[in-house]
């Protein structure tokens, strides 16, 4: 948020669940001199209204691999930047905005920054995630992928 808010002032960011690092990420957005561009939501049971009020979905996880929120903001069409720091999210790489994790955060927020002022990439991106989520990891699909694999092993036999 930092980073970013030296290129735009104007930048709002909305923060969505809650866990044991929460007051200190609240204490840090505070040192940094954020928190007046932060809505803390905390816990939030109904992400549907988190999503519809977002432009840009970034995931700041270190930790998760591929997290569901992640899948449902590229599910609600929501462009989404993620650090590429393992070989699942750098796979999603032209489906999310993959931030190079050899880079610094600085350099993160000018790609950031640059999707937002391009609405057309913006949108195409959030198109290319909602498209992976309907062709890859919706139920539909996982139920074909099984069966081709029965079929498979069928035809082996």
């Amino acid at each position: 948020a930092k980073h970013l808010l030296t290129l735009d002032p104007e930048y709002r960011f909305i923060l969505a669940g809650s866990g044991p690092d929460e007051e200190a990420l609240q204490g840090l957005a505070r040192e940094l001199g954020v928190t007046e561009n932060l809505l803390w939501l905390g816990a939030t049971p109904k992400m549907d209204d988190f999503f519809e009020s977002i432009d840009v979905f970034l995931l700041t996880s270190e930790f998760e691999d591929l997290p569901m929120v992640l899948l449902e903001a590229m599910y609600y069409g929501i462009p989404s930047a993620v650090v590429a720091l393992n070989e699942s999210r750098a796979h999603l790489a032209g489906d999310t905005l993959a931030l190079d994790p050899k880079q610094t955060e600085s350099a993160w927020a000018m790609t950031i920054h640059e999707l937002i002022q391009n609405p057309e990439q913006s949108l195409e991106l959030g198109d290319r995630g909602r498209a992976l989520m309907r062709n890859k990891y919706m139920v539909q699909d996982r139920v074909r992928r099984i069966e081709q694999i029965y079929i498979d092993l069928l035809n082996q036999g």
